[in-house]
């Protein structure tokens, strides 16, 4: 259990995500700005007969202490295309922290989320409550190398 600025001080310690995040073979703060950054990521894992699945993304990172703006969600795939991310799951009375990030360049068609962290009640300020939402359109097609 950690309170929620424990949480989100990791995942805002964008340098450091490789660290802790299953599947996460490669990642770089490229930037950061006052309220995020821009990371390069690497996923890789492990698929069936010893193959692997490998994606590379460029993803903009904003973060909303306060949480995002419902205006700026949706629930389900309709309005992503306008600019709009997933709606995660979350505790109806407790305020959000989000954390949204979008695919600026990469191996999928789009790829964009929200990562959401609530305080679980007030008697339990040390247990935070972690949902994410996040919208994966297809891989782009790869070239053949050899």
């Amino acid at each position: 259990m950690a309170p929620v600025e424990s949480v989100w001080g990791a995942l805002t310690d964008y340098e450091s995500l490789g660290n802790f995040i299953p599947g996460l073979a490669e990642n770089r703060c490229l930037s950061r700005n006052p309220k995020g950054a821009r990371l390069l990521q690497v996923g890789e894992q492990n698929v069936a007969l010893g193959a692997k699945f490998r994606a590379k993304v460029i993803l903009d990172i904003q973060e909303y202490y306060d949480g995002v703006p419902m205006n700026d969600c949706c629930i389900g795939k309709l309005g992503l295309t306008d600019g709009k991310y997933p709606l995660p799951r979350g505790l109806a009375k407790a305020p959000a922290h989000d954390i949204v990030f979008r695919m600026v360049e990469g191996d999928f068609q789009d790829f964009q989320g929200v990562w959401r962290m609530q305080q679980r009640r007030e008697q339990e300020p040390t247990s935070t409550y972690l949902s994410y939402a996040v919208y994966v359109a297809q891989m782009r097609p790869q070239d053949k190398r050899s």
